[in-house]
């Protein structure tokens, strides 16, 4: 699978964030979900907490039980330390600095195919990842959104996905 390795400092992220599982494929129903609810009102509270108009969004499984198949997803944008207290409904996530292995999913041209690419490269990545030569690292790995994932980027809209690699 194509990737590239690279070195990231810790990185702090204001957002929220959404208990599912893998069990039944709640996770698939319940994610995108989130995602929509996000667009209608905490997005535009944390873009107005960070004092901008737009950012690139992470999407990140900041906890995630292997027996339970049990996780956290995180929704959140980039906050420097100047920032203090989360707004109401807001919390923070550290993701730590260190090595990752980078996907990054196929084009897109329409919403269909974007929103389809997104599990397929978590099952591309989870099946490539143990047959990689690399060891997978305790942390968070994230799905990053930045300009390459707004739809007036098709037909090569694409996302990132981070894996941390020791």
């Amino acid at each position: 699978m194509e990737h590239r390795l690279e070195e990231r400092p810790a990185l702090r992220l204001l957002g929220h964030a959404l208990d599912t599982a893998l069990a039944d494929g709640r996770n698939q129903r319940e994610i995108p979900a989130f995602w929509a609810a996000h667009d209608r009102g905490p997005r535009q509270a944390m873009l107005a907490a960070l004092g901008r108009r737009d950012a690139p969004e992470y999407g990140a499984v900041a906890r995630f039980d292997a027996h339970s198949g049990a996780m956290r997803y995180f929704i959140g944008m980039e906050a420097g330390p100047d920032l203090g207290a989360a707004p109401p409904g807001l919390t923070w996530l550290v993701l730590p600095a260190g090595r990752y292995a980078v996907l990054r999913s196929r084009p897109a041209a329409s919403e269909a195919e974007f929103l389809a690419a997104i599990p397929a490269l978590w099952g591309e990545a989870m099946a490539w990842l143990p047959g990689s030569g690399l060891q997978p690292r305790e942390a968070p790995s994230f799905e990053y959104y930045d300009g390459h994932a707004r739809p007036d980027a098709a037909p090569r809209r694409f996302m990132e996905l981070w894996l941390p690699v020791a």
